[in-house]
Order: C-alpha cells, then structure tokens, then sequence
C-alpha cells in the first residue's frame, strides 16, 4: 500500500517563518526582562501555538505581560514577513511532483497561514485544503488537527503522511496513527528520529522518500484521549 494523503505543516516546511518568529519574540522578551537567544528563542516557539509560548514567557519573568503583547507580536511578525520571508528551498519541486493529494494542517490562525503562502506565491498549491488549529480550538501535540484534515481530505489516518519540523508535531502525527516525514538537520533531527519520524535534509527528496517508504514502515499507535496535562 502506497501513501493516499501528504499533510503538510506550514511554519518551518513551506516557509520560514519560525526564524522571524524566534527573532521577534527574543526582542520583545528582552524589552521585559527576558534577554532569549534566538535559538532559546527559536526552542520556545518551534511548533508551538502562540498562547502557550507568552505562557512561557510570564513564567519566566514572573508576571503577566502586557494586554497587547499578541497583538503587537503578530504586527511586527506581519510587517518582517514582507522583508524576511521565503519558501523553503525546495518546496515548489515537492509540490509540483506529488501524485497525490496534499493539504496544510497548521497551528497557526488561519488568515496567517493564507496572508503567508500568499506573501511568498504558494497559495495556488493549496487553496481550500487549510486546516488551522485555530478553528478546532485544539493545537498540535493534540492529534485531533491531523486527524479533522484527514476527515476532510476523505483519508483514514493511515494513509496519510505528515511533513513535519517539530516535536509535537512529529508526536501529533505519530498519535494520529499518521507516518511523519521530519524536515530537519542534525543535532535536532536526532530528536524527531526519537519521537518516531524519518528525516529528510532536504524538502526536494520528499516525493522520491514517499515513493520508496510504506505505511507500514510506520507501526500504528492507539489514538488516545489528549488533554493539557498529557496523553
């Protein structure tokens, strides 16, 4: 049996974007006290919705921020995404070689996900086929993202395959009883491999990877209830 349905995350697989988020929230933390690296930074918010990461971020500095932090982080983020944002090399090539069907299932509001494959000409890949946590209410690692894009796309979970960047992601997908394909370099890859994931360097070597990878290199794990305080 061959792959039937390719969902693919957004931030880190079709754009860039975690390296404008990693870099503005480390600005804005250390405006509060907070001085992040950008890799500190870029571990904080890897994958991870929004609201979880200020939660993070008052933890760390040990008071709430201020009302319109989101706000002004997504401003700032919007106008970089302009100067600063690209697609990842490789994608167009993935794309335009998938046999199959293909959509995008996102963490990410929806309008970010439309105003970001726009801003950088991806768009008319995907069109209808967006899924956003956002209009769940539940967010990656929680399974129930992938697992509503497959339902949509009229896939069962195992025969969908998820491109990934993150951890939870990568367990989201695994959870979903989903195969995951991680895009990603070493030392990070290494952990990715851990949660279950095959890695590729480069998105370009995706459709030859699906082409000689099965569903059944990926052993299907029980769907279990996901809640905030874990599985």
């Amino acid at each position: 049996m061959s792959w039937r349905c390719i969902i693919f995350d957004c931030d880190g697989v079709l754009v860039n974007s975690e390296c404008v988020y990693a870099s503005v929230f480390a600005q804005m933390a250390s405006n509060l006290g907070a001085p992040l690296t950008f890799l500190a930074s870029l571990e904080l918010v890897r994958g991870r919705p929004l609201p979880n990461c200020i939660q993070d971020l008052e933890n760390i500095i040990g008071r709430p921020v201020p009302n319109d932090f989101e706000r002004r982080f997504r401003s700032r983020c919007s106008r970089q995404f302009r100067s600063r944002l690209s697609a990842i090399e490789g994608v167009e090539v993935a794309l335009s070689q998938l046999s199959v069907p293909y959509c995008v299932a996102s963490n990410s509001p929806l309008n970010k996900i439309i105003l970001m494959l726009k801003t950088v000409e991806l768009f008319h890949y995907f069109r209808d086929r967006i899924y956003s946590g956002y209009e769940l209410r539940k967010w990656k690692p929680d399974p129930a993202l992938f697992l509503n894009a497959a339902t949509q796309m009229g896939f069962q979970p195992f025969e969908c395959a998820v491109v990934e960047d993150s951890e939870i992601g990568v367990s989201a997908a695994r959870v979903a009883g989903m195969g995951v394909f991680a895009l990603a370099e070493q030392p990070y890859a290494k952990r990715l491999q851990a949660n279950g994931a095959l890695t590729l360097p480069k998105l370009s070597n995706l459709p030859e990877l699906l082409s000689t990878v099965s569903p059944a290199t990926f052993p299907i794990k029980q769907i279990r209830q996901y809640s905030e305080t874990g599985y």
